[in-house]
């Protein structure tokens, strides 16, 4: 009952905030993208926390989100992603303000980002 109250709190928080703007842009994750800790060490309960630190907003309240790539890590050549929320039947908003990342993406980088095979070694790596 407490986190209905919450939830309940956090949107109305959030339907303020958006009676001055159109969206909200955060980092969808608060780090680089790096090597997942050993899944046996409390380090990964703390990165698996870390990880949810801007999505858990959206996920918490259901407002429109959308997550698109905005650069590439200078070191890996990862890309590096922003998270664009909308108030409530505002998705086009969300995919709109995407599309102009995307379309500065293509502009600076002459490319869409293509999906890193990188994330799937380290898929394979999880055992069963």
């Amino acid at each position: 009952q407490n986190i209905h109250k919450i939830r309940a709190k956090t949107i109305k928080t959030l339907r303020g905030i958006f009676k001055h703007c159109d969206c909200i842009m955060t980092p969808t994750l608060p780090f680089l993208a790096s090597e997942m800790p050993n899944s046996k060490s409390n380090d990964c309960m703390e990165h698996q926390l870390a990880l949810s630190r801007f999505t858990f907003l959206s996920n918490f309240t259901g407002f429109p989100t959308v997550s698109t790539c905005c650069g590439f890590d200078p070191n890996t050549n990862l890309p590096i992603s922003c998270m664009i929320m909308s108030r409530p039947w505002h998705e086009g908003t969300c995919l709109r303000v995407s599309r102009v990342v995307e379309s500065f993406m293509i502009e600076e980088f002459n490319h869409l980002p293509k999906t890193p095979v990188v994330a799937f070694r380290q898929l394979d790596n999880i055992s069963t």
